[in-house]
């Protein structure tokens, strides 16, 4: 509260009392903290826009008041430093061309008591002009006088740049289009035929590229519309190769013919008179010279249209049909010159979709005649499994042969009888997968592949063939140059190739020999060499070995399928087999590859 009091005198000077008041300032307080919240928010408010605040007090002589600290960045200036710190002060910084267009809509704003949006240039203390945009308000008193003006500065030098850049982007801009605007349309005056045939070219070269037919009519019936600004077309063709009649085959610009059965005959007088005109005709001109009969009933619905011969060699080949002009604008000789030679280069390539379509046809009989063929193949690919296998299971039925002749002289030995029994087992099982090769011939067949020791295969190999190397007066020494790593393989199928090799060996030495068979390894491979001290084989002979039916001792019974069955097991291996001469006599060559892993392939007979 506040409370005042002063003492009271009566006219002689005597005191009569005191007279106080007291008045409850609770309200006014309240609206004290109110407006500084208010001026607090204001502020706050003020210094978060990205422009210079201000209040002209035009009580106090036009003194300007700032409400944030973006004067001296926005002007240069300090607001201690601002020169004057009023109205006047402030316009004299105003561009001298933009002073008396701001001061006059500032004094129109404020006669008319309404805002004023106004642009300048400024002065500014270090940086030259700038470019402000400034938004204000004059503001009135009760009585109508005016108070103040509180408004809003903003440097949009920045941004006035960037206008001026598009502006004279978009000048220059226009400027260049306008030139090459008129540059274009005088080439196109100039070279309008010539543009013309390189669009036919074009369109010539891409059709004669589109081999599906369909997709050839539609492009055709496109680059017609689109060329000429026609609203629908037809096209009529044989629906056969070597028909007369033309019907309806595709149409376009959302146009069906109501009657779908008119066919055109080639041969008839107007068939024939627009295929010796050999151009496209005008509707008009077809009305007037042919009474319009069934086959032209079309011509109904191509008012203004135009006829369009597909001629090639001197033949009518079909009829495109084009109906007036979107702009209703007549054809010119330019259109139909156009039309008539897109027209020539259509039927050319329709002529070539048509071949290829036949050609296509007759590649499929084709290919259904290669079937029989290659199932004609296979049968006799039969027969040469069969040979081969033939000759597979002479080997394996030799040693069963000297292995019995070995137990009937060895009855009376257990152990010996026992042994060799278990060898004629071992090669009764391999004749068994022999002959499951030959069941497997329709079907790939699975071969387990387990981990061995390369050695001992070799050596089990050798004990097979021990009596026939002795009767046939051959040596063999086996030699592990270093230390060979187990491989994963098939061991009945590599003791196949092994006896093959040491069987052809032996053969070529007809007076006995030596065979040495060397095993050695690289970061990735076993190598085994079988090297005999026979005469070799002759330089010619030696890339056709693995071929079947290839033999070089046809006198002695050979088949020729030995090496070829040897080749096929190690090719499904994934490893090679080669020969060379050396100086001591020939010498096989086969590697295997040591990191594959055991489990069951497809075997590739």
């Amino acid at each position: 509260v506040s409370v005042s009091a002063s003492p009271r005198f009566d006219s002689s000077g005597r005191y009569i009392g005191t007279f106080g008041t007291v008045i409850d300032l609770t309200e006014q307080r309240q609206a004290e903290e109110n407006l500084k919240e208010s001026i607090q928010s204001f502020r706050t408010l003020a210094e978060n826009l990205p422009g210079l605040v201000y209040r002209v007090l035009c009580k106090e002589s036009d003194r300007i008041v700032f409400f944030n600290d973006l004067v001296e960045s926005l002007t240069g200036y300090s607001e201690d430093e601002f020169p004057g710190k009023d109205l006047t002060s402030f316009e004299s910084l105003i561009e001298d061309q933009d002073r008396p267009a701001v001061v006059s809509e500032v004094r129109q704003a404020i006669s008319e008591k309404r805002p004023f949006e106004i642009r300048y240039r400024f002065l500014h203390k270090n940086k030259g002009l700038r470019h402000f945009i400034e938004r204000g308000r004059p503001v009135f008193d009760i009585d109508g006088n005016l108070q103040s003006i509180d408004g809003v500065i903003f440097d949009i030098t920045h941004h006035r740049e960037v206008e001026e850049s598009i502006k004279e982007a978009h000048a220059e801009l226009e400027r260049q289009y306008k030139e090459r605007t008129r540059e274009l349309e005088e080439a196109n005056l100039r070279k309008k035929a010539m543009f013309d045939l390189y669009n036919i070219f074009e369109l010539s070269r891409n059709f004669n590229a589109m081999l599906d037919y369909q997709s050839l009519l539609d492009s055709f019936i496109l680059a017609a519309l689109g060329r000429s600004g026609a609203t629908r077309a037809a096209l009529f063709l044989p629906q056969k190769p070597g028909q007369n009649d033309f019907h309806l085959v595709k149409s376009g610009g959302g146009f069906s013919l109501p009657d779908k059965q008119i066919a055109i005959n080639r041969d008839s007088s107007f068939g024939l008179y627009i295929a010796n005109l050999n151009r496209p005709v005008k509707i008009t001109e077809v009305k007037d010279k042919f009474e319009i009969s069934k086959d032209l009933s079309f011509i109904e619905y191509f008012p203004n249209g135009l006829v369009i011969p597909l001629v090639f060699q001197t033949k009518l080949r079909g009829i495109l049909v084009l109906s007036e002009k979107e702009s209703k604008q007549l054809y010119d000789s330019d259109d139909v010159e156009f039309l008539s030679i897109l027209a020539s280069q259509t039927a050319v390539s329709i002529e070539n979709a048509r071949l290829y379509e036949s050609e296509k046809e007759a590649l499929d009989k084709l290919r259904k005649t290669q079937g029989l063929l290659l199932q004609s193949e296979r049968s006799a690919a039969l027969g040469e499994l069969s040979a081969k296998i033939a000759h597979e299971i002479n080997n394996p039925l030799g040693i069963i042969k000297n292995y019995l002749s070995l137990v009937s002289h060895n009855i009376q030995d257990a152990d010996k009888s026992m042994k060799y029994t278990k060898i004629i087992r071992q090669e009764i099982d391999r004749i068994t997968l022999i002959v499951k090769q030959l069941l497997n011939f329709h079907r790939p067949a699975a071969i387990s592949l387990e981990k061995i020791n390369p050695e001992k295969l070799i050596a089990e190999t050798l004990s097979l063939m021990e009596r026939q190397f002795t009767h046939a007066g051959v040596t063999v020494t086996c030699r592990a140059n270093e230390s060979i790593p187990d491989i994963v393989a098939w061991p009945d199928g590599l003791k196949q190739v092994f006896i093959n090799l040491l069987v052809n060996s032996m053969d070529a030495m007809q007076n006995g020999g030596e065979i040495i068979i060397d095993l050695n390894k690289t970061e990735h491979t076993v190598i085994f060499s079988f090297e005999d001290s026979g005469p070799g084989i002759e330089a010619e002979h030696i890339p056709h070995i693995f071929d079947p039916y290839y033999t070089t001792k046809s006198a002695s019974g050979g088949s020729g399928l030995g090496l070829s069955v040897c080749h096929n097991i190690i090719k499904n291996h994934n490893g090679s087999i080669n020969y060379t001469n050396t100086e001591r006599g020939g010498c096989f060559i086969v590697e295997l590859p040591i990191d594959r892993r055991e489990k069951k392939y497809d075997w590739q007979i």
